[in-house]
């Protein structure tokens, strides 16, 4: 078979190897050797056939781009303000990367061109997302409402992969989004398991802001040319109370989302509040594991310093068994021992972290403290 001039064809008709082609169609009879011509195609790919490769996927997804259906003109509003009358929970973007060399300036992530409104007049029995792949990176294109009463609405772009979910009674959204638009959607049912995800949610941020109580009687969805890069959820007003939205539920979580059963010391965070902050992702990492299995093998930590203030911290444990998620938070460089030593073997644990922002937009000291067990 591996001599074969059809399988070697095959091999070259695939997408593995459609870039080095204009034509659609090839026969074998016109290759004297397309083994011989596949092996040339794979070497070049990375010299002088690079660069027509990458435009060649970029041509594929300018395609898929093209292919997505027209958005339901109906439910579009000519002015985006939220009407009175609900109470509207929202991302606080369109979300915007910041430039590196000059922190107080936003480059724009992503531009909005048109919104649409939909109130849940009916019984909502079913969501479908639709999603598209953009050289390996994957966006929400839109969402169809399907209701009780037979009728449905499409906010955004329909694509040709598009995945359901049935729905008793909608509790809102868990959203992974990034600073080019909303990646990825878990469907909260209430009384049920959260969905899976829609869309993905690999390397984003992601936040339960639109994890509602109460009843939602409607939604929001704002888009560019091809995603969904805002979105807002509508629901009754209630009576003011003093109570505060959680940071837990509020913030934007990187790398992802601490379990539910994660207990924080609300307002216990130093510097602009996470739930206020445009883009400031709330990094976490759960070095002593779960039931804090991992203490017991914790030997120290470590800091790195950037730009006068702390890049990561790093916690040192005796085994190799405690993932890398578990072991780094932030930037941290590779310290063959820790800073200061924890005797986690022996019951040395933390019992308190303080700091001071000094006025400035960074934390420039950090004093942990421990004690042994008794």
């Amino acid at each position: 078979m591996m001599q074969s001039s059809h399988f070697w064809t095959s091999k070259i008709k695939s997408e593995e190897c459609d870039f080095a082609f204009e034509v659609c169609e090839l026969e074998p009879s016109k290759f004297v050797n397309s083994r011989w011509l596949y092996r040339f195609i794979c070497i070049q790919r990375a010299g002088s056939l690079h660069n027509r490769a990458r435009i060649w996927e970029l041509g594929r997804c300018l395609k898929e781009i093209l292919e997505l259906s027209e958005p339901d003109t109906i439910t579009i509003v000519n002015n985006p303000r939220d009407p009175v009358g609900l109470d509207w929970v929202k991302l606080p973007w369109p979300i915007k990367a910041t430039n590196t060399d000059k922190l107080e300036q936003y480059i724009e992530g992503c531009q909005i061109l048109y919104t649409q409104r939909v109130f849940l007049s009916s019984h909502l029995r079913q969501i479908t997302v639709s999603c598209i792949d953009i050289e390996g990176t994957v966006y929400i294109t839109g969402l169809k409402l399907s209701f009780d009463d037979g009728t449905s609405t499409q906010l955004g772009y329909r694509s040709r992969n598009n995945s359901s979910a049935d729905i008793v009674d909608f509790g809102g959204f868990v959203v992974a989004a990034g600073t080019s638009g909303i990646h990825g959607l878990q469907i909260i049912d209430k009384g049920f398991d959260i969905t899976q995800w829609f869309g993905s949610n690999k390397r984003c941020p992601q936040t339960r802001m639109l994890k509602l109580e109460g009843e939602i009687v409607g939604m929001t969805a704002s888009f560019d040319g091809f995603k969904l890069v805002s979105l807002a959820l509508g629901r009754p007003i209630r009576r003011k109370s003093k109570s505060t939205s959680s940071v837990f539920n509020t913030a934007l979580w990187y790398p992802g989302l601490p379990p539910d059963n994660l207990r924080m010391k609300e307002g216990a965070w130093m510097g602009q509040s996470p739930a206020r902050s445009r883009h400031n992702l709330l990094f976490w990492v759960w070095f002593g594991g779960p039931g804090g299995s991992y203490l017991k093998y914790l030997t120290g930590i470590s800091i790195t310093r950037f730009k006068g203030g702390f890049g990561g911290i790093e916690f040192h444990f005796s085994t190799d068994s405690v993932p890398i998620t578990s072991r780094k938070l932030g930037f941290c460089d590779d310290k063959q021992g820790p800073d200061f030593a924890i005797d986690g073997a022996g019951g040395e644990y933390i019992i308190s972290v303080y700091g001071k922002l000094a006025q400035m937009p960074y934390l420039p000291a950090l004093t942990v403290c421990h004690e042994q067990a008794l």
